[in-house]
């Protein structure tokens, strides 16, 4: 080993990229525990029943977190920001180490992905009531379980004996294992087949409701935040794809294992978000309609033009509506997302209530 050293540049021993792990797992755990906060703290003020969302939504918090956890562990575990052959040469156990850790982060990523994915569509089928969009969520979420299944267990037995996994280091070890850098090169496939299909599944409700333009480009970003994770997946499955994960192994896991934890920290946050429209509502009530409504007073005032009957209407979903008597906002409560009509601009049903109009007045 010392021999071969010398074909290395000058300091090659002691390079070290593990911060830029540190940073991303750091960075999205505390991301994913404001996200699931917000999120709770909007679905306790709106009194929103519980849905099929939310029995997924703090198991995906949890596996998360552990996910970024474990890159965390393995970088003094095993040796992970480190050259393979400074790890070889100072601390060859860590080699073991390494190898076992990947066996268990295909399990956590793959559930870390599933879980918020499942959120989403469980989110969906808040407002779908057309059989054929519920079927095929639920669909979705049986190809979401059998794709986590599918990966978990392809991982696990990739070699036979499974020991031989992380026993391949040990001279003398027996074994054989799967094309392993093809199978970690696809299978983030799957995730981006079901993401298309999420992003797009809802527009056909969209586009049948009775609403104006405007809102249903608010309601389409709304849904389009549960195929957020389709850009995540086509970037990591990008990384993966270009990169040899078992070459120069621990220097090369830390690019992978930081979109290992981006990906399905993505989906979550994607998960949490729809839930954060109220608080947003009510954070332009309070601060900047007030604001807009006084500006365009004074450019009114300012052009000779001032109207008192001129108002400025601002379209919502789920927003609140004005006592005009004694001008405070009131916030619908009747469960801030429920399920959409087709025959009405507003309706409400035991879900869902869709689409109010607030109108701010010029005093």
């Amino acid at each position: 080993m010392s021999s071969d050293s010398k074909d290395y540049p000058p300091g090659y021993l002691n390079e070290y990229c593990g911060g830029e792990l540190i940073a991303t797992a750091v960075v999205f755990m505390v991301l994913e525990i404001a996200f699931a906060t917000i999120r709770w703290y909007a679905k306790r003020r709106q009194d929103v029943p519980i849905g099929l969302d939310d029995w997924f939504i703090w198991p995906a918090l949890a596996v998360n977190i552990i996910l970024c956890i474990e890159g965390l562990i393995l970088i003094p575990l095993a040796g992970v920001g480190q050259h393979l052959i400074a790890v070889e040469a100072r601390s060859p156990e860590k080699l073991i180490a390494w190898s076992k850790g990947v066996y268990a982060c295909v399990w956590i990523w793959a559930l870390a992905v599933a879980l918020p994915k499942m959120a989403i569509m469980g989110f969906y089928l808040r407002f779908f009531k057309s059989t054929y969009e519920r079927a095929i969520t639920y669909t979705l979420m049986a190809i979401t379980v059998a794709t986590f299944l599918a990966i978990g267990l392809t991982a696990t037995f990739s070699c036979t004996p499974v020991s031989y996994q992380w026993e391949q280091s040990i001279p003398g070890a027996k074994g054989k294992c799967i094309d392993v850098t093809v199978f970690y090169d696809w299978m983030s496939f799957p995730n981006i087949v079901t993401d298309a299909i999420m992003l797009v599944l809802p527009l056909p409700m969209i586009f049948r409701l009775h609403l104006s333009q405007r809102q249903k480009i608010g309601l389409a970003c709304i849904f389009a935040t549960g195929g957020a994770g389709i850009i995540t997946s086509c970037l990591r499955f990008a990384n993966f794809y270009n990169r040899n994960a078992f070459e120069d192994n621990t220097w090369t896991s830390v690019q992978l294992l930081k979109w290992t934890d981006i990906e399905p920290g993505i989906y979550f946050l994607a998960a949490c978000m729809p839930s954060f429209g109220p608080l947003f509502q009510r954070a332009w009530n309070k601060f900047i309609a007030p604001y807009v409504s006084s500006l365009r007073r004074s450019t009114k005032g300012t052009n000779g033009s001032h109207s008192d009957n001129g108002p400025l209407a601002l379209h919502t979903i789920g927003g609140g509506r004005r006592d005009h008597r004694s001008g405070k906002y009131s916030d619908a409560r009747a469960g801030g997302f429920s399920r959409l009509s087709e025959d009405a601009d507003e309706t409400r049903t035991s879900h869902i209530q869709v689409t109010s109009t607030f109108t701010v007045d010029h005093v």
